[in-house]
C-alpha cells in the first residue's frame, strides 16, 4: 500500500469509527463545495484538530454541528441526548477524531513513523463561522440521516 495519507484512507476510517464506535448511518458527498456552505450559518459548532509529525506534518480535523455533538455523545456513552453537557460533547469529538486519526495511520504506518498528538478543541463557539475560513485540506463531507458534518486532513511538510 502506498505509504501516504489519502482522502480514500480518511474516508474509510471516518465511516468505519462513526458507524462501530457512534453507530450513525453515513453517506459521503461527492461535490466541490466549501466548508463555509457545508455548514448553516445558524448552527452552532464544534471544531477540533489533531497535529500529526513523521515523514509528513499536519493535522486531522472535524467540524460537527451541536446537534450532531449531542447525538454521537448519547450513542458513544450509552445516555440518553438531554444528559449530555458541552464537556462531554467535547470530550467525544476529540475521542472520535483521535481514532480516525489512528485508524487512518492503521492503514500504512506499519513501523509507527507517524505521532498523533492530542486532541484539541479549535472552536465551540455559536455561529462563530469564521474558523471555517481558516480550515483548509482534504475534505471529507458527510451526511447523517437528518444533518450533516466534516473531516479533513492538512499536509503542510
Amino acid at each position: 500500500m502506498d505509504k501516504k495519507i489519502t482522502v480514500e484512507n480518511l474516508r474509510e476510517a471516518i465511516f468505519d469509527v462513526l458507524k462501530t464506535m457512534f453507530f450513525e448511518p453515513l453517506q459521503a458527498v461527492e461535490k466541490d463545495i466549501t466548508l463555509l456552505d457545508w455548514f448553516s450559518r445558524k448552527q452552532a459548532l464544534f471544531a477540533a484538530k489533531l497535529t500529526f509529525s513523521g515523514p509528513k506534518n499536519g493535522f486531522f480535523y472535524m467540524i460537527v454541528p451541536e446537534s450532531v455533538a449531542t447525538e454521537i455523545t448519547a450513542n458513544f456513552l450509552g445516555i440518553d441526548e438531554s444528559e449530555t453537557d458541552t464537556e462531554q460533547k467535547i470530550d467525544t469529538i476529540k475521542e472520535a477524531l483521535n481514532m480516525i486519526g489512528g485508524r487512518v495511520f492503521s492503514f500504512f504506518d506499519r513501523e509507527g513513523e507517524y505521532k498523533l498528538n492530542i486532541p484539541e478543541l479549535i472552536s465551540v463557539e455559536a455561529h462563530k463561522h469564521e474558523i471555517l475560513k481558516k480550515i483548509n485540506g482534504k475534505t471529507v463531507f458527510i451526511e447523517l440521516t437528518d444533518n450533516r458534518l466534516a473531516a479533513g486532513v492538512r499536509i503542510d511538510t
